[in-house]
């Protein structure tokens, strides 16, 4: 029996409907996923794929320059074997093989930086072709002067700064700089002519620092300050040698030298002061350390070189008190105004100080180095205390300490505590007395507020190391005093001498205990603390050492009665010094 028509075509029209549903549903899923076309399923991406990065050159690549430069190389020997045969004159050879080099680094300068394998390549092929030039027509033909061959090197190396500079090509700036300072250096060695090839140093050193200005190629100064310096320093060792010049080195005036020195100094510290104050840029670790290495080198060298003669020592000495004065003017006006260059500041307020002590020391004496340290002493730390600047007082506090040790008082306080105490009866010197006054007046120019706001740490041991400083003057003046009160065991009276020290030195600590409580200043406390410190140290090495009985009862009923008593009080002031922070906030 035959189903039924209207059975049928329901059936067919269901399947038909499911098929429409799959389809659907298909059509959705390749929306979804985004189903590549059949072409880009037949050339699938490799797996891993990088960005693309510049290949090294290959050997196909490099065999064809290292070709061309062994080429230009044969022309070069070509000139060479035309000359020695006298096919051509020597003048002749020399002037034709620089144009030939000279071709070669100008066809170096026409590559792009992209091209920097060609460009390192015929920039060495005018390297190979005028050194070895330039030092045979000096050393084996003699035709050229050491003037004249140091001046083409200068000549080589400012030739290639100039050709690479339009399209930075760096490395033809190494390959020429590098080449022409390695030259001199050698033909200053090899021909012992030390002054022209100093020069020669120099020029290539204004060129890298000229650039560096620019704030190109910098890392070339390294090398040429090294050369320099080694060429300074080697003219130094042989024109102060005591056997007078070695034998065979070309002969070197005293002015010639102290000219080559002059101008290392000049060069370095000119390079340094127009990156940062005209170019404005942070000074680096390469113009701090060159700095320092230029004026060690220049001012010692000139120093020996004239065997300490009155007018080196006194033009030596002026030249650093004009650069302390210039260095301090500019880390005081100019530098203290970009606080975001503070590196700057520091370099050149250390740099001031530096040549401020050697100033002082290479100019002056007795009360007048007295004097300088003192007036130094007050000027820096009332600009320190004016300007908020810590470093100022921090350079006055060493000031003040340089003139306690002009005045003799560092040693003879050491001396009298803490050595044997006997001495004869002498008051106080005038040296002493400013050396005391000097550290008592810092101390108060530093500590005018009487309650000082909170501050941190290093604020606080600045204000102690300038009361110590007044406690140590003022420790050495009493000593003076009480070699007028000791009679010493040779009298054969009983000898109270380390009792009185010991008394002075209990006596202070109790004072600034004092003053700390009224004033809430908690470097007076700190003083006390370190006096009492001093104070074992005395007992222990000169009361036990050098004191006789009741002398050394005396001391040791000081010092117990000090252990006792003191750290109450200055319990008390660590409490005031608190209270003063409070309200001071």
């Amino acid at each position: 029996m035959l189903p039924a028509t209207g059975s049928g075509v329901s059936g067919i029209d269901e399947l038909a409907r499911r098929i429409g549903e799959l389809e659907a549903r298909l059509a959705s899923l390749e929306a979804r996923i985004d189903l590549r076309p059949p072409e880009a399923a037949q050339q699938p991406e490799p797996a891993g794929l990088e960005p693309e990065i510049p290949d090294l050159p290959s050997t196909g690549q490099l065999a064809p320059l290292f070709g061309v430069s062994f080429l230009g190389l044969a022309g070069a020997y070509t000139l060479r074997a035309l000359t020695e045969m006298g096919s051509i004159p020597v003048a002749a050879g020399v002037g034709i093989g620089l144009a030939y080099a000279s071709a070669w680094l100008y066809a170096a300068s026409r590559l792009n930086e992209d091209d920097r394998t060609a460009t390192i390549f015929r920039g060495a092929t005018a390297s190979l072709i005028l050194m070895p030039l330039l030092w045979e027509a000096l050393v084996r033909f003699q035709a050229l002067s050491s003037a004249a061959t140091a001046s083409l090197l200068v000549a080589y190396a400012i030739l290639g700064f100039a050709v690479s500079w339009k399209r930075n090509l760096t490395s033809l700036a190494w390959i020429t700089s590098i080449s022409s300072l390695m030259t001199a250096c050698a033909l200053l060695v090899v021909t012992r002519d030390l002054i022209p090839f100093a020069w020669a140093l120099l020029g290539i050193a204004v060129a890298v620092e000229a650039s560096a200005c620019l704030n190109h190629w910098l890392a070339e100064r390294w090398a040429a300050a090294i050369a320099l310096n080694l060429a300074a320093l080697l003219i130094v060792y042989v024109v102060s040698r005591d056997g007078g010049l070695p034998p065979a080195y070309a002969a070197i005036s005293q002015a010639g030298a102290l000219a080559v020195l002059a101008g290392l100094l000049a060069v370095y510290l000119a390079g340094t002061v127009a990156r940062t104050l005209w170019r404005g840029f942070v000074m680096t670790r390469f113009e701090i350390a060159q700095s320092v290495a230029a004026f060690a080198i220049a001012m010692g060298g000139a120093l020996r070189i004239s065997q300490g003669h009155p007018d080196a020592v006194l033009t030596v000495g002026l030249f650093s008190a004009l650069g302390a004065a210039l260095c301090y003017g500019v880390s005081a006006f100019f530098v203290t105004r970009h606080r975001e260059h503070d590196r700057n500041f520091y370099v050149y307020s250390t740099f001031a100080l530096l040549l401020a002590l050697a100033a002082g020391l290479l100019l002056f004496s007795g009360l007048a180095l007295i004097a300088v340290w003192v007036s130094l002493c007050f000027v820096l730390a009332a600009v320190g205390q004016g300007a908020s600047r810590a470093t100022f007082k921090w350079h006055g506090a060493l000031y003040m300490a340089a003139a306690l040790a002009s005045s003799g008082l560092l040693t003879l306080v050491a001396n009298r505590y803490f050595g044997v105490p006997h001495s004869p009866p002498a008051p106080p010197d005038p040296a002493s007395l400013a050396g005391f006054a000097a550290a008592a007046a810092a101390y108060g120019i530093v500590a005018r507020e009487p309650s000082p706001p909170p501050a941190s740490l290093a604020s606080r041991f600045l204000l102690f190391i300038f009361c110590m400083g007044a406690v140590w003057g003022a420790a050495g003046v009493a000593a003076s005093l009480s070699t007028l009160l000791c009679s010493g065991p040779a009298s054969g009276l009983p000898d109270f001498c380390p009792a009185t020290l010991t008394a002075i030195l209990a006596l202070a600590a109790f004072g600034l205990a004092a003053f700390a409580i009224r004033s809430g200043r908690i470097e007076q406390a700190w003083a006390a603390w370190a006096l009492l410190v001093l104070l074992t140290l005395k007992i222990l090495l000169q009361d036990f050492r050098h004191s006789l009985n009741l002398g050394l009862v005396i001391s040791l009923l000081l010092y117990g009665g000090s252990l006792v008593l003191l750290p109450r009080l200055l319990q008390r002031a660590a409490r005031s010094s608190a209270a003063a922070d409070r309200s001071s906030v």
